[in-house]
């Protein structure tokens, strides 16, 4: 791909005049340069939402991982194929203006319009399904409807290669550009921009394409093709992948599609030629997981970057706003009365652990540009767990844009940054979130803490107050027993000295009678 050169301030020169004049029309130049600049800008992004809407639209549910994909410069005969491979009547029209017949579809399939002039039918790729497999008409490439309609082209191509896993490659030229004057031949135009189309896979996808040369004459055949591409490789010293490429288009099944006489009119029998092109087709193999490179001209690179600008400028003014609203419930849900009871402050900090976890769920994500849409909505379902409602409209318009911008990443290199770093604003945010929810998850654990204190402050006061006056009731209980102990002893003492003076004291001997003391 060209180099990028971007021009932030377009100017035409205008020569001649006074100083005045000369610096009007300077001015004036500049004006209308920039003025054309945002119509195109305008228009590709119109264009490629539109395209991305259809193409979503024609093909909800019956994509499938097999692909053929007919790619060749505008007028050279896409559509016509498709029809013929579908079995759709085809039949030579006489045109007396030129004197030539050419081919057209009485009832053509869907979205396979044939044009016969130079200008392209095709905007959004069309697809006719046969067997699981997917045929896929691709818009011209280098669109001659303006730089507008080229990047919105390029767009809708990279889904198809977006959506399909294995694909085999139809190369589908005129006769003319092939038979031609190899110093001027277009054939290595097609070539070259499919050398930059599968950039690093060139090795990956030979063996998966197959030449189809159309409105050759009837005396041509596939010797005479397969001789001017080995006269062009030599003629123009072709070197590398993009000799590599047309050895395969000479090795690999090869198809010519003949225009009808000049003078003939009416249906034809496409019989044989379907069934030989589909032979063709099967011969070849799938080649897996193809990345393209896809190329636009100069200056729709410019109208690239303009439009990835305006793109990336208006989504991160949504982001931002969807952002602080979301921050803004995340508070709300962290602000609460600390005199509210302990009941009360469980079932917040319940619900606040609940969002903590949610949050934390999208801080571990992938840092990718493809999460975004993911991490947003994980961050509506929470802002709802908090009772506020983001706005979602403009959110989804913003995630539709932020696909454009992904689509336009491959010609603006060195900016195809900015989804990551609304990635990082958004993983950026969450994170202080959480920090909210942590600060408020602290505070509840302090006022519990705090309150926990109290409680054990105040039985610890009891408990001292039972252990004084059980000490008290100790220290009378030890009293009365010492002055028991004292009786006790004394009692024990007299009745000692009792048992004393008994024993001293011995009755008289006498005879009879009473003795009176």
């Amino acid at each position: 791909m060209a180099a990028l050169r971007r021009v932030d301030n377009p100017s035409v020169h205008s020569g001649g005049g006074d100083g005045g004049s000369a610096a009007e029309c300077m001015f004036d130049g500049r004006k209308e340069a920039v003025e054309k600049i945002e119509a195109s800008v305008k228009q590709t992004i119109k264009l490629i939402e539109a395209g991305l809407k259809q193409f979503a639209s024609e093909n909800p549910k019956d994509l499938t991982d097999k692909s053929v994909i007919v790619i060749g410069d505008t007028g050279v005969g896409k559509s016509t194929l498709i029809n013929l491979l579908a079995n759709v009547s085809l039949r030579a029209v006489y045109d007396s203006g030129t004197g030539r017949s050419t081919i057209d579809a009485p009832k053509p399939l869907d979205g396979f319009k044939i044009g016969h002039n130079m200008q392209s039918e095709t905007f959004v790729p069309h697809k006719w399904v046969k067997d699981g497999v997917m045929y896929w008409d691709c818009p011209g490439f280098l669109d001659n409807r303006g730089e507008s309609q080229e990047i919105a082209n390029a767009a809708c191509i990279q889904k198809i290669f977006e959506t399909s896993r294995q694909i085999k490659i139809l190369i589908m030229v005129a006769d003319s550009d092939i038979m031609g004057d190899p110093r001027v031949i277009k054939l290595h135009s097609f070539i070259q921009l499919l050398d930059e189309l599968f950039l690093g896979s060139v090795d990956v996808i030979r063996p998966a394409i197959s030449l189809i040369v159309s409105h050759s004459p009837e005396h041509r055949i596939a010797i005479h093709i397969r001789n001017m591409i080995g006269h062009i490789i030599t003629g123009l010293k072709i070197e590398g992948p993009q000799k590599l490429l047309l050895e395969s288009l000479c090795a690999n099944p090869l198809t010519i599609f003949h225009k009808p006489d000049e003078s003939s009119t009416g249906l034809m029998d496409t019989s044989a030629k379907r069934a030989e092109i589909l032979t063709n087709i099967g011969l070849v193999p799938y080649a897996a997981n193809i990345k393209v490179n896809l190329c636009i001209s100069e200056h729709g690179e410019h109208i690239a970057i303009a439009s990835y600008d305006i793109l990336a400028t208006y989504i991160q003014e949504n982001i931002n706003f969807f952002l602080k609203e979301f921050m803004e419930s995340i508070e709300k849900a962290s602000t609460f009365d600390v005199r509210i009871d302990k009941v009360q402050r469980l079932a917040i900090s319940t619900k606040l652990n609940d969002i903590l976890g949610k949050i934390k769920a999208i801080t571990s994500m992938e840092y990718d540009s493809a999460q975004v849409g993911n991490m947003i909505a994980k961050c509506a379902a929470i802002a709802k767990d908090c009772n506020k409602k983001l706005p979602e409209e403009r959110l989804k318009e913003s995630l539709k844009k932020l696909e454009f911008m992904k689509l336009l990443e491959q010609f603006v290199d060195e900016r195809a940054r900015i989804p990551l770093e609304i990635v990082a604003k958004i993983r950026s945010s969450v994170i202080s979130s959480c920090a909210t929810v942590d600060k408020a998850l602290v505070t509840i654990t302090a006022i519990n803490e705090k309150e926990r204190a109290e409680d054990l402050k105040k039985q610890a006061e009891k408990a001292k107050q039972d252990a004084v006056k059980e000490k008290q009731k100790a220290q009378e209980a030890e009293k009365k027993y010492k002055q028991a102990e004292a009786a006790r002893k004394a009692a024990k003492k007299k009745a000692k000295e009792y048992r004393k003076m008994s024993s001293s004291h011995k009755p008289h001997k006498h005879s009879g009678g009473c003795i009176l003391q």
